[in-house]
């Protein structure tokens, strides 16, 4: 192995480095800087209530009335779940918890709606 070899491995080295660390801060870390936000319940198209999820330690149940019948959302600090629902396949209620921002669940159905928003972040800029 030359000098020339020896320097070419460790500049790989260090840039294979370089895009951990990078891809540690820029994604890993803001994935968990966005959680928290306000959770909106829409049922048949219309908003029934809106959530902050960012108060630590909330516990919470509500019941809904969905098209074909009940359902009952479940909120445990920053997350929000489907808990039950009366509808035939229940994939809403498989989806499990959400938290982050653009994080849905929707139960068709019953015509049920969840989703995450967060008023301070942007999807896009165009100029």
């Amino acid at each position: 192995m030359t000098k020339a070899d020896k320097y070419l491995v460790a500049g790989i080295l260090f840039v294979a480095l370089i895009s951990v660390v990078l891809f540690h801060h820029n994604f890993l870390l803001s994935q968990s800087r966005v959680e928290g936000g306000q959770a909106c319940i829409e049922v048949h198209g219309k908003l029934i209530k809106k959530i902050d999820l960012s108060e630590k330690g909330r516990k919470e149940t509500i019941k809904l009335q969905g098209v074909m019948g009940p359902a009952t959302i479940e909120i445990a600090g920053n997350r929000i779940r489907m808990l039950d629902a009366h509808c035939p396949d229940q994939i809403c209620v498989r989806r499990g918890w959400i938290g982050k921002p653009g994080e849905s669940i929707v139960c068709i159905p019953n015509e049920i709606n969840i989703y995450i928003e967060r008023g301070d972040m942007l999807d896009a800029v165009t100029r």
